[in-house]
């Protein structure tokens, strides 16, 4: 991953460096060849029918594949390689893969949004094993030997990536691509590790009826991972909605956040801080984060009505939250805070 156009500099943060990189490239390839396994013809989905996250990881396929092309006609084989190394790191490792273990790990095997993620990660695959085989050719074979293939991948060409993988998706929100690569591009590193709950707001818990500061019970911990303990207040901050908010946004809201006496989002950041006793250095990316997983789940229950899974009328504006969600995390991003947006 050294820009060999320059002079090489070799001292041990270098070296620990270039063991990261390869670490990620290779989880990679472990998450999807573990993914993948017992993966057959009969559960492909055709693209037309994925949601709109495998679509958008699709249309970045076509992008990485651009500038793969390029990089190959003009000898510039680093660029190459920092291109595939971001996008194992930040939109699979730290984005999709994120976002989709849930419903790998839980859906039924008749679900539509596994069966099209396990779909993606068999395209993905593809397409990367041939990407990497000229920079990493023992980590390469090795992976594509693990699919039970017989022949070397370094007798395979290359995949040509098709036109229709280009903007392949149903609604154009232009607030939610901005947000998706702002998201990845302010990515805070993880700090630490610790059971996360995934979907904590006030409907998932239980008060004790004599003191109801106090939470006696926490519920459904279906949705429960390992991984950095603030996304957990990431998705509290996104189901947090307060009185002076978008007059659309409180019209969804779901919990009684904008009852008189709850505390503002940034009021319970410092509660945060000073009982977990931790920075929360970026709470626009929490936020932004939270709205965004908003956004996902609700596009997913909105597929199912437009594409005639249900017929439940309830479910045709859903798109509108999607919309103001991304809208609301722009004004978010746009003024650095997360209260007083509007």
């Amino acid at each position: 991953a050294s820009d060999y156009y320059d002079d090489l500099k070799l001292d041990n943060s270098i070296l620990e460096a270039q063991v990261d990189s390869y670490r990620r490239i290779r989880n990679t390839f472990r998450y999807l060849i573990g993914n993948l396994e017992g993966f057959e013809d009969k559960e492909k989905i055709i693209i037309e029918d994925f949601p709109e996250l495998e679509k958008y990881i699709l249309h970045r396929l076509w992008e990485i594949n651009q500038i793969v092309q390029k990089s190959i006609s003009e000898f510039n084989f680093h660029l190459m390689f920092t291109t595939l190394l971001n996008f194992c790191s930040n939109d699979l490792s730290a984005f999709y893969f994120d976002i989709r273990k849930d419903a790998i790990y839980c859906d039924g095997k008749k679900s539509i949004e596994r069966r099209s993620a396990r779909t993606l990660l068999d395209i993905i695959f593809n397409y990367l094993v041939r990407w990497l085989a000229p920079s990493l050719s023992f980590t390469a074979e090795e992976a594509w030997k693990a699919r039970d293939n017989q022949s070397s991948i370094h007798l395979e060409d290359f995949l040509t990536v098709p036109e229709r993988y280009k903007n392949s998706k149903t609604d154009d929100i232009k607030e939610m691509n901005n947000l998706m690569s702002w998201l990845i591009n302010n990515l805070p590193k993880q700090k630490k590790s610790s059971l996360i709950h995934n979907d904590y707001k006030y409907d998932n818990v239980v008060l004790d009826q004599d003191n109801i500061s106090k939470i006696v019970g926490v519920l459904d911990w279906e949705m429960s991972t390992i991984g950095d303990p603030l996304f957990d207040l990431g998705t509290t901050l996104g189901y947090w909605v307060q009185s002076n908010d978008h007059p659309m946004l409180r019209k969804i809201s779901l919990s009684s956040t904008t009852a008189e006496g709850n505390p503002s989002r940034m009021t319970l950041i410092d509660s945060y801080e000073k009982y977990g006793k931790v920075k929360v250095n970026n709470p626009v990316f929490y936020y932004a984060y939270g709205l965004f997983k908003i956004c996902v789940i609700v596009q997913q229950i909105y597929y199912r009505f437009k594409k005639g899974y249900t017929d439940d009328k309830r479910f045709s504006n859903l798109i509108d939250i999607v919309k103001i969600c991304s809208l609301v995390a722009r004004r978010s991003i746009e003024k650095n805070k997360i209260d007083d947006l509007f």
